[in-house]
């Protein structure tokens, strides 16, 4: 029984929880959502189950708590069962278990036993049998899953009651072993016989083999010596090359160490030639810039002497100036003095006539202010008739410009009006512009419309063919997919045919031979019955149970060529094999109940030490029927019996290579329709006759009855019929696919056409779309240019108003204007008469004023001459005084600019006296210079004339070192092409004989001894090493031979003659196997081991045979057994859930109660038998509790999970589930998750489950009142 179960991390159990369970019912509670059912999920979990669906989620990480508000994920869940196995139900010796389960979120996962990490199959095997998830859990989804499961789907549940799960699971483990065995003994028979054919053959090469071997090993003797012989004279040769090599190499070192002499007196030479060269460069370039310096010099020089030249002159003009500005200074003094005396005089006569002028000054300044008061009259009204005339002349301008105003508003306004008009005509036109563009853009439409509806026309014509297309792929596929299964069983069954499966080891290992070998016997066997019989599939298995054994035997020409091979010591056969002479058949009219006569041949190998020989697994546990004595009997026809269907022979049907063969063995058999025909005509008119009924039983004359399936591995004749019939119908696929292929292809052509046609009716629904596209921006330009126009009309309208406005008011503003002029007109005549009167009186002041004025003028003329002439003497005065003191400054600038030309006459003079003295020093430098460059001239033309003459040594030292490397090249390529040899040489003989050519040369191998041993008849070893040392050194008389030796050079093609002649002898001999002679020891060997295990796989597969049939019969057994007491028990607890009513299972086949179905039949009270699928929920939840709660009793499992079983049933059908589940308590310990109270009632233990946080569920120990009916606490919602 389950003890507690511990979750942590487990879905929304973050929390470590524990549930404890004790004996009785155990509820679990709470509301929905809150996690109860998640502890029914994590139960599941640790049994095993991989189905992250089953737990309700995507991924199996999804049993691991997520995290909820102010809580983290876990990194991993756990989930740990304890149960108490004092009773012994789990297959371990420990009285409490604990099973556990973990999982990270990386994927990694364990399982715990103990404590201890164990496999997923070693939980899965402490379980098996127990029933503990097959059918002790049942969740809200099991019922309809156990009940609308189809009937083999729903022997899981049976098995596992009956505990034959473990016998299965053994049965397959058998049959797998039992099959590894047959390939095994398939493949080792074939071993056998291919080491068979193998020792044979393996015989023959050897003598083959003795014999290259002698030619191969006298091969080797003389083509090792002939390496050993090239080794050494190529040594001798690579000897004397390197002492060559070493002379020349010491003679380029001497000729290096003269050569790098030369270098260095070169080098030496060079460096002192460019150092020459460098100073005779320096001279020069010292030289020229002397005579830089020189030219420079010159040129100050003569620029020094032109200034000098040039001050002096300057001099000679200062000082004349000077002297002039003296003169001058002297004689403006003397006319100041004069001209100061003048002006005296003249002031004093100027003050009288100053007194004169005085006296008439009143009279004339009365008379000067009266006319000053007449012109400011004057002024005034001039000013005022000035007025006047402006405004006079205003008014003109206004009016002027006003009715140029008006003229210009007036022009204006034709322009407008004429321009109105002209917008009126564009008006009209763009009217008439808009009116054609509506039209075109009505064609444009309707031809979009046609061109759109033809474009959809195709559209529709090409998904039509695209839904051909994908109708022709998919029927080809089907098509292929059918040919694949086809070709998948067509090779099945060909390769079946090939090993041939279902017949005898003997009969395969006879038509092997019969295959492989094309004497006789072998060359006179036809094949085997079932190959040589033609018949439909469908009556291949009632021609299988007429044939029987029969259809293995083989068909041979006749018996005295097989009886002379089967009485031979040799003839070791692995099983029975049954032979039908094709001459013994007897006639039409011979009666034969067998239809054959046949030998049997009997395995041979009764000496092994074995006991008896085993038999072919595919015989019959009966023996062959034996001819039958006592002479021919007569035969009846049985056609038009009752029952009787046809004789067997005519299942067959005709062929011309066997026409008789049906009929010999098979006109004494017969086809039934029923087993009770069979046996009322072999008491009456059949007696002596064997009959076949249609479900496969055969009656035998000898009143044998044999009953049961056909066994599928020797079912030989259906499976050729089927075969046949496999690749008829592969043909007719083929074709099929042909047919369709070339019509998708014809779909795909019109479909191409069609797309085509679609391109260019797209391409012109584009051109007809641009067009309306067109159309339509030019009505719609049509429409703004219509609009623009209009709205220009109503602005140039709104201007001819306003020109009108302002003609208007032009001609008021002429009128007003006209008004003004005249009245300031009317103003100006009245001011000219009052002005021509203050005139004249101004004209008599003015007389009289001018009277007075000349007389005054006269004197105030000889006053101004007076004040002219002061005024000239003042000027004269101030002008001598200026021009005095200016004469003064320019005799002290002239006397001051002397002074400085004389001191720069000095200075030039001391620069030109510099510039000689630098003008000579370089000249002395240039001519030193002159006597260096030279110096250095005939030093470098010295230098250069040695360096040719050491170049030419070094010319003819290097001819000479070249002649020296050239010399050694030729050396060194003698060299390199003698190791190159010598490397051959070595390859060859190491891939030849995985040897060093060194190691053979030491042993004495020689081509040279051999060579004088024949011609003087000596052996290989007579010669010594001297003698073949000199013979490579070319010597022509060895000293311990009497015959001439040629040289290496011209013996060795001889030689090699030799090693080709063998060579050539070799492969003449063709391909040997040269280790047959030591793979025969090992060929007979193995042949004896295998034969040996052949043996132990026969033994291997019996006792297989033996297993798997005990295991059949065992489960057959349990099976019968558990499935009986569970059918009483559910017809018992069917009444008792449901108050009546009829309820049972029923097996669908009882001869095949291992693998058939198992249906369940049921009718509630007062209702008619109905399918399961009709029935209500609460009544399928009855009917499938009732099958699990049938299940427990009659096989009790330890614990049983309810998870809201009892959702879907009412108050009445809970109280009759209540009342069963109590007859289980005492037996079964149930853990309930449920919500509803009158479940709550029978409950020991109450637990609930509720999320006082969000997401995170926790246990809580409750009481029955505690609990609402929706299954939410009571306490809870009272605290909120």
């Amino acid at each position: 029984m389950l003890a507690s179960l511990e979750l942590f991390g487990f879905k929304s159990f973050a929390d470590r929880t524990t549930f404890q369970f004790a004996p009785g019912v155990t509820a679990v509670v709470g509301p929905n959502g809150s996690g109860k059912s998640n502890v029914v999920d994590a139960i599941k979990w640790v049994l095993g189950d991989q189905s992250a669906k089953s737990l309700r989620g995507k991924e199996m990480t999804d049993v691991i708590f997520n995290g909820a508000t102010g809580r983290k994920p876990n990194n991993f869940a756990e989930a740990t069962l304890a149960f108490d196995n004092r009773s012994g139900f789990l297959p371990t010796r420990d009285s409490q278990v604990r099973v556990g389960r973990r999982l990270w979120r990386n994927g990694d996962s364990e399982y715990l036993l103990n404590d201890q990490v164990v496999r997923l199959k070693d939980v899965r095997d402490l379980f098996l049998g127990t029933g503990a998830s097959a059918y002790a859990i049942i969740e809200q989804g099991r019922v309809d899953q156990i009940l609308q499961a189809n009937a083999v789907g729903r022997r899981a549940v049976f098995e596992e009651a009956a505990g034959i799960s473990r016998y299965k699971g053994k049965r397959v483990d058998a049959l797998r072993r039992l099959e590894r065995v047959e390939q095994n003994l398939l493949r080792l028979t074939d071993i056998v016989d291919e080491v068979e054919s193998q020792l044979h053959a393996t015989r023959t090469q050897a003598v083959k083999a003795a014999k290259h071997r002698e030619v191969s090993k006298e091969h080797d003797r003389w083509w090792l010596g002939l390496a050993a012989d090239d080794f050494r004279h190529i040594s001798a040769q690579l000897t004397t090359l390197e002492s060559t090599l070493a002379e020349q190499q010491e003679q380029l070192d001497a000729l290096a160490v003269e050569q790098a002499a030369l270098d260095e007196e070169l080098s030496g030479l060079d460096a002192k030639l460019a150092r020459a060269d460098e100073e005779r460069r320096s001279a020069e370039k010292r030289s020229s810039s002397a005579r830089e310096a020189i030219a420079g010099h010159e040129a100050a020089a003569k620029y020094q002497v032109a200034r000098l030249e040039e001050l002096e002159g300057e001099l000679v003009r200062l000082r004349r100036q000077l002297t002039l500005l003296s003169v001058r200074a002297t004689e403006a003094t003397t006319e100041l003095d004069h001209n100061a005396r003048v002006l005296a005089s003249s002031e004093a006569d100027l003050a009288a006539r100053q007194a004169a002028l005085r006296e008439n000054g009143p009279e004339l300044e009365d008379l000067i202010q009266r006319a000053e008061s007449d012109r400011e009259q004057v002024a005034k009204d001039r000013q005022l008739q000035l007025e006047r005339l402006r405004q006079v002349s205003d008014a003109e301008k206004r009016i002027a410009g006003l009715a140029a105003e008006r003229d210009g508003v007036t022009a204006s306004m034709k322009a407008i009006e004429v321009r109105l008009a002209a917008i009126d005509q564009d008006v009209a036109d763009a009217e008439s512009l808009s009116a054609e563009r509506a039209l075109a853009v009505e064609e444009a439409e309707a031809a979009v419309r046609v061109r759109n509806g033809r474009t959809a026309d195709l559209y529709q014509a090409r998904e039509k063919l695209a839904r051909d297309r994908e109708s022709l792929a998919a029927e080809i596929a089907a098509f292929r997919e059918r040919k694949s299964a086809t070709s998948a069983r067509v090779a099945v069954l060909a390769d079946l045919q090939e090993r041939g499966e279902g017949f005898g080891i003997g009969v395969r290992e006879i038509l092997r031979r019969a295959r492989s070998l094309g004497d006789a016997p072998w060359n006179r066997i036809y094949g085997t019955v079932a190959d040589l019989l033609d018949v439909d599939l469908d009556e291949a298995p009632l021609l299988e149970v007429a044939l029987g054994e029969r259809a293995q035997f083989i068909v041979i020409d006749d018996f005295e060529s097989l009886i002379p091979y089967l009485e031979r010591s040799s003839a070791k056969l692995s099983g029975r094999v049954g032979f039908l002479s094709n001459r013994g058949l007897p006639q039409a009219d011979e009666p034969d109940l067998t239809g054959v006569r046949y030998i049997e041949a009997y395995p041979k190998r009764l000496n092994t030490g074995t006991g008896a020989a085993p038999r072919d697994a595919s015989a019959s546990t009966t023996e062959t029927e034996p001819p039958l004595s006592g002479g021919p009997r007569e035969r009846h026809d049985l056609r038009g019996l009752p029952g009787v269907l046809r004789r067997a022979d005519e299942l067959v049907r005709p062929s011309s290579r066997m026409p008789h063969l049906a009929t010999r063995l098979l006109s004494g058999t017969w086809v039934v329709d029923s087993l009770a025909a069979a046996i009322r005509l072999a008491r009456g008119f059949g007696r002596d006759m064997r009959f076949v009924t249609l479900s496969g039983e055969l009656l035998d004359a000898d009143g044998t009855l044999v009953v049961g399936p056909l066994r599928a591995e020797s079912a030989v004749v259906s499976r050729r019929s089927e075969l046949h019939r496999l690749r008829a119908e592969l043909a007719d696929i083929e074709i099929a696919i042909e047919t369709a292929a070339n019509r998708q292809d014809t779909l795909a052509a019109s479909q191409a056409s069609l797309t085509a046609t679609l391109s260019i009716a797209e391409g012109e629904v584009r051109t007809v779309v641009d067009r309306l596209n067109r159309a339509k921006a030019e009505q719609a330009e049509s429409h703004r240019r219509h609009q623009q126009l209009t709205e220009a009309r109503v602005n140039v309208a709104g201007d001819l108003d306003d020109h009108a406005k302002r003609y208007e008011d032009a001609c008021d503003r002429i009128r007003k204007a006209g008004e003004e002029r005249e009245a300031a007109a009317k103003d100006l005549e009245t001011l000219e008469t009052g002005l021509s009167l203050a005139l004249a009186g101004i004209a008599e002041i003015e007389r009289r004023q001018s009277a007075i004025e000349k007389r005054q003028a006269s004197e105030r003329l000889e006053f101004a001459k007076s004040e002219e002439r002061l005024a000239n003497l003042r000027e004269a005065v101030g002008r001598l005084d200026r021009e005095s003191r200016q004469r003064t400054a320019q005799l002290a600038e002239a006397a001051r600019r002397l002074d400085v030309g004389l001191d720069k006459r000095s200075e030039i003079t001391r620069h030109l006296l510099n510039t000689q003295s630098l003008l000579a020093e370089a000249v002395l430098e240039l001519e030193s210079l002159s006597t260096s460059v030279r110096r250095a001239i005939v030093g470098h033309d010295t230098l250069k004339r040695r360096r040719a003459e050491f170049a030419n040594r070094e010319s003819q030292l290097r001819s000479r070192r070249r002649t020296a490397i050239d010399a050694r090249h030729a050396a060194e390529l003698s060299d390199r092409e003698l190791r190159q040899r010598l490397a051959t040489l070595s390859e060859r003989i190491r891939e030849d004989y995985g040897r060093e050519v060194q190691e053979i040369a030491s042993e004495d191998h020689s081509a040279i001894s051999l060579w004088i041993a024949e011609r003087e008849g000596r052996t290989s070893g007579e010669m010594g090493d001297e003698d073949i040392s000199k013979a490579d050194d070319g010597s022509d008389q060895p000293p311990a031979s009497k015959i001439t030796l040629p040289p290496f050079a011209e013996l060795r093609p001889e030689l090699e003659a030799i090693v080709e002649r063998l060579r050539k002898k070799l492969k003449m001999m063709g391909a040997v196997n040269t280790d047959s002679l030591a793979d025969l020891d090992e060929l007979e060997e193995r042949h004896s081991r295998l034969s040996g295990q052949l043996q132990d796989l026969v033994e291997a597969k019996r006792t297989l045979e033996d297993v798997i049939r005990r295991i059949n019969a065992e489960s057959k057994r349990l099976f019968a057994e558990t499935f009986e007491s569970i059918r009483e028990h559910f017809r018992d607890l069917f009444r008792k859930l449901f108050g009546g009513g009829e309820g049972d299972i029923v097996l669908e086949d009882a001869n095949d109660i291992l693998e058939c179905g198992i249906d369940i039949v049921v009718r509630p009270p007062g209702k008619e038998l109905r399918s399961l699928s009709l029935l209500s929920g609460g009544e399928k939840t009855m009917t499938c509790v009732g099958l699990l709660l049938a299940i427990f009793k009659s096989r009790p499992s330890p614990f049983c999970i309810l998870d809201e079983v009892d959702a879907a049933l009412d108050e009445a059908n809970i109280g009759r589930f209540v009342n069963v589940l109590k007859e289980f308590k005492t037996s079964t310990q149930f853990i309930m998750i449920t919500h509803r109270k009158p479940s709550m009632c029978e409950a020991d233990v109450l637990y609930g489950v509720t999320m006082e946080q969000a997401g995170v569920s926790k246990r809580l120990n409750v009481r029955f009142d505690d609990v609402a009916d929706d299954g939410s606490f009571v306490a809870a919602k009272r605290a909120a």
